[in-house]
């Protein structure tokens, strides 16, 4: 056999294993980013409270007590605690896995939400699938075409998504007030959305049966709604939990890098962190489309 064809063989093979390592670290990589931990990490001399507040992790959903405080962070940012020798307590591994089971349990013995007819939760523990929003969206239109406009597309996300944007609102002629609603700005809040189209769908049929406060809203007002603004976040949350329970906060590109607004201290540059520090951009996208349609 030719040499210098074995050498050639040989060099090709040894970058396929290369390549091989390179992307099982990097989905390792993004698998330990993608399940997270409910910690206690204790406040004292060593880790303090300010240094809790500079730490750039994500406390939206931090319980503070007297010489502790419970957060939850993934698996990357916990290593990133051990490594600076931050004494913690794990509370729950997994902690996906619990939202999941806990959003399945509210659902289940919810019969409240049977009240309104049209109104289904979404698939993925009660929330909607991207996919279910605008099919959603289009029974509304479907089911009421005198009160919902068609929609436009006010923007693209940096994974080329639509954004979407409707308007609700009667026929009857007249100066009328604007009322801006969004949701899903925090891929993982799908509760807002949620209550959003429960909210149209009871004014909707409540107008359709003659209600005096679901006409006046709809003759005196126009409801502008961009029922999700983060579609990026919410499609990454869809692939990592199909059933619910995806922690995915932020978009999946920071594009507001450029902007020297800011109303946090602390950096989140990186894929370790699932927020962003800085005034997110896509709301500032959404308001000059808005603007730009002569919508406010």
């Amino acid at each position: 056999m030719n040499i210098k064809f074995m050498s050639r063989h040989r060099i090709f093979i040894s970058c396929i294993i290369v390549f091989i390592i390179f992307i099982t670290i990097i989905n390792t990589s993004i698998s330990n980013d993608n399940s997270y931990n409910l910690i206690k990490i204790y406040l004292d001399s060593a880790f303090t409270y300010d240094d809790l507040l500079k730490s750039g992790l994500d406390l939206e959903t931090v319980k503070i007590h007297l010489n502790s405080a419970e957060i939850i962070v993934n698996n990357s940012e916990l290593d990133i605690i051990k490594s600076k020798n931050i004494k913690f307590d794990l509370l729950y591994d997994k902690y996906e896995k619990l939202i999941e089971k806990q959003i399945y349990k509210s659902k289940t013995n919810n019969q409240e939400l049977l009240s309104v007819k049209n109104f289904k939760l979404g698939t993925m523990g009660g929330s909607y699938k991207l996919k279910e929003v605008y099919e959603v969206f289009d029974s509304i239109r479907e089911k009421y075409p005198q009160y919902i406009a068609n929609p436009e597309v006010i923007g693209y996300t940096a994974q080329d998504r639509p954004i979407m944007a409707y308007c609700i609102s009667s026929n009857r002629p007249g100066d009328k007030k604007e009322v801006l609603i969004t949701a899903l700005h925090h891929a993982r809040e799908g509760a807002g959305l949620t209550t959003l189209t429960y909210f149209l769908w009871h004014l909707l049929e409540s107008a359709e049966t003659g209600n005096t406060e679901a006409l006046y809203l709809l003759n005196s007002t126009k409801l502008y709604v961009i029922p999700v603004v983060n579609p990026d976040g919410v499609a990454f949350n869809e692939s990592i939990a199909t059933n619910g329970g995806g922690l995915w906060r932020k978009n999946r590109k920071q594009i507001n890098k450029h902007l020297s607004l800011s109303w946090k201290q602390g950096q989140s540059e990186t894929s370790v962190r699932n927020i962003y520090l800085k005034l997110p951009a896509i709301t500032i996208l959404s308001a000059h489309k808005l603007f730009s349609h002569g919508v406010l």
